[in-house]
């Protein structure tokens, strides 16, 4: 998505642009790289599909973009407070989709954590986690127990981004 080849949208009416970094540790791996993913990869996307007349654009950033928050609900009008390399990414990609907003329909989602069953499984996210240890043990431990941090199931996503195909849906 850097270079902006091969990125042909003629026909396409939704794009939704999924790709980037996919968690903090993986964004620190190489810093520039990821501004890099992030910042120009979107742009190029953005670029092919206001060239393609793409009628409205579905940006993946994430539910990290608030950082930490005391606050009981975050909701999307909260103040956004990047604490990590990845969380910044994000939120500057969000920022470069809706300067497109005049271009097309503009849609940025911003899931928690997402889990489910996948052939590459991440046994660090929590729920992975409790969930194997459920299966491989028999039991489920959950050290601390105080924490809070938002979930969602891959198909519970995948629902969302179905619904988004609606015309009804409001941009922003």
């Amino acid at each position: 998505i850097r270079s902006g080849e091969r990125l042909d949208f003629q026909g396409i009416d939704v794009v939704y642009h999924l790709a980037g970094i996919a968690n903090d540790p993986m964004a620190d791996l190489d810093q520039a790289l990821s501004w890099e993913i992030a910042s120009l990869g979107t742009l190029m996307v953005l670029r092919a599909a206001k060239e393609a007349g793409v009628q409205q654009f579905v940006f993946a950033s994430s539910g990290s973009v608030y950082g930490i928050s005391d606050a009981p609900n975050v909701t999307e009008s909260h103040k956004l407070r990047p604490i990590s390399l990845y969380n910044k990414t994000k939120m500057v990609a969000e920022r470069i989709v809706q300067s497109f907003d005049s271009d097309f329909k503009v849609v940025v989602v911003r899931p928690g954590t997402v889990c489910g069953l996948s052939k590459r499984m991440r046994l660090d996210l929590a729920v992975n986690a409790l969930t194997y240890g459920a299966l491989s043990k028999g039991k489920i431990v959950v050290d601390g127990g105080s924490q809070v941090r938002p979930h969602v199931h891959i198909d519970d996503l995948l629902s969302a981004y179905i619904h988004l195909l609606r015309p009804s849906v409001p941009s922003g």
